[in-house]
């Protein structure tokens, strides 16, 4: 069976995507190349946001989910907000994508209106899109919130990942000649039906 391919999470240190950058160098495919999803999320969506972050790697997509962050969480434990800024304006700037988790306790952040503001500025609009929580309607976003696309649930996540796939395909192609993706048939069940509708 052939070996799958998996993003990685750019929040994590060199030395721990190590492995998975010599395998897409032997494959001649620069790291940069591979699209990158930014994960915006209220810290206490972590297990949520964790779970969106894996699906989409296993995907062949990179992230960014600052969980792995060491450099900003030093910079956040040690109050240096200008630092933390830094860092997570490099994020976003390092992404090609941003995906708004939405949950209930999306309305309590202070960080990611912060985001969300400045991937206006530096993602291409329609490359800024909103995943809502089961039981969140699009009545109860914050005005900033509702000019964006909304993923409604599983289907629509896995279709977003089939867009950013499209637009990068010829970086898949060379990558699949001798590897595979998991494909959606491949899951039984949705595995996000803690979080998202079918």
């Amino acid at each position: 069976m052939a070996k799958i391919i998996e993003g990685i999470n750019k929040a994590f240190s060199d030395t721990e995507n190590r492995s998975k950058k010599i395998v897409w160098l032997l494959e001649s495919v620069d790291e940069w190349k591979i699209p990158c999803v930014f994960i915006s999320y209220q810290r206490e969506d972590e297990d949520y946001a964790k779970k969106v972050s894996e699906y989409i790697m296993s995907k062949g997509i990179s992230v960014f989910f600052d969980l792995y962050d060491t450099t900003l969480k030093f910079y956040y434990q040690n109050s240096n907000p200008k630092k933390v800024t830094d860092s997570i304006r490099k994020g976003i700037t390092d992404s090609n994508y941003m995906l708004v988790i939405v949950s209930p306790t999306t309305m309590n952040s202070g960080w990611v209106p912060f985001e969300i503001g400045y991937a206006y500025d530096s993602i291409t609009e329609n490359k800024l899109v909103c995943l809502k929580h089961k039981g969140i309607t699009r009545s109860n976003l914050p005005s900033y919130l509702k000019t964006k696309e909304l993923l409604t649930g599983f289907n629509d996540l896995e279709n977003f990942i089939k867009e950013i796939r499209g637009q990068c395909r010829y970086v898949y192609e060379s990558l699949e000649t001798r590897q595979a993706v998991k494909n959606f048939s491949e899951y039984i069940s949705n595995p996000l039906s803690e979080y998202l509708d079918e």
